[in-house]
């Protein structure tokens, strides 16, 4: 019963056509002619990852690369995370190759604020 079950949302995710793939080349399997793979690894967790403005996915482990199925060609590649710079790059994805990228995206400058001794309440 359960291994039906897993069958069915395992066609269903590969149905979706989610094109996030985890795993090692080995087992990467085959792309259409027009498409390649993008191996990003970044250095945070949980970045975005938009193509074309598109969300492809977001980045599950940092520091271990994650596998993207793109379409060939010359793209926008955009990673976003909460409290980091954006990081932008045209990218070029060629067909039925790993194309690798390894991306360390920054924290966003912060500093502290004093304020003036007059404006905090006495209690």
């Amino acid at each position: 019963m359960y291994r039906r079950i897993a069958l069915v949302m395992l066609v269903a995710v590969v149905a979706a056509g989610c094109g996030v793939l985890q795993g090692s080349r080995a087992t990467m399997g085959e792309v259409s002619g027009d498409s390649g793979w993008l191996e990003l690894t970044v250095n945070v967790k949980s970045a975005s990852v938009h193509v074309d403005g598109a969300l492809r996915g977001m980045i599950k482990s940092a520091g271990k690369p994650q596998l993207f199925v793109i379409p060939a060609g010359t793209h926008d590649l955009m990673l976003d995370k909460f409290g980091y710079l954006p990081y932008t790059a045209k990218i070029a994805v060629e067909a039925g190759a790993v194309n690798t990228l390894v991306i360390d995206i920054k924290r966003v400058a912060t500093e502290v604020v004093k304020l003036p001794e007059d404006t905090v309440e006495a209690q």
